[in-house]
């Protein structure tokens, strides 16, 4: 038992590392330059209107962040290769990705084998860059909380 505890801990500190990295590389690059922290947190750790409407209206430049390397240092070199690095083997499974942002996270896992990668997230204007970047895998605007399915064994590794 104790194992899976200094697990979740270390998940914690990643999770909180992850989430500091962000707010403090916005506002060093200009960006949401008077966002406190717990404004951050409300804003994009929940489902509610607010938040939907901050990824909607962000859509292109937060697809164009997490898919350059040199925009996303931690994200690209750190935080993804260490989540694929725990995954099984995903030959004939069919993997829903929840919060999936623009799809990246979906359509690896369609490489890596999956027969069905679904990505959900409740961004429409993400949805559909996804869809469009992606077709090699399915997309629905959907909140987490509230799956209107029940066929997919849930299978998530996406913190976006």
């Amino acid at each position: 038992m104790r194992a899976n505890n200094d697990a979740l801990r270390n998940v914690f500190r990643l999770l909180c590392f992850r989430v500091n990295c962000q707010f403090w590389s916005l506002r060093e690059r200009g960006n949401w330059a008077n966002l406190r922290a717990l404004e951050y947190h409300d804003l994009f750790m929940s489902t509610d209107p607010k938040t939907i409407a901050w990824y909607n209206d962000n859509s292109q430049q937060y697809s164009e962040h997490v898919r350059n390397p040199e925009e996303s240092l931690y994200h690209a070199y750190y935080e993804k290769p260490a989540m694929y690095a725990l995954l099984p083997d995903l030959k004939g499974k069919k993997v829903l990705s929840l919060a999936c942002g623009s799809g990246e996270d979906s359509h690896y896992l369609k490489t890596m084998g999956a027969e069905i990668s679904c990505g959900i997230g409740i961004s429409e204007k993400l949805i559909k860059i996804a869809k469009f970047s992606y077709s090699d895998c399915d997309f629905k605007v959907m909140d987490m909380e509230k799956l209107d399915f029940y066929w997919f064994f849930l299978y998530h590794r996406s913190i976006n």
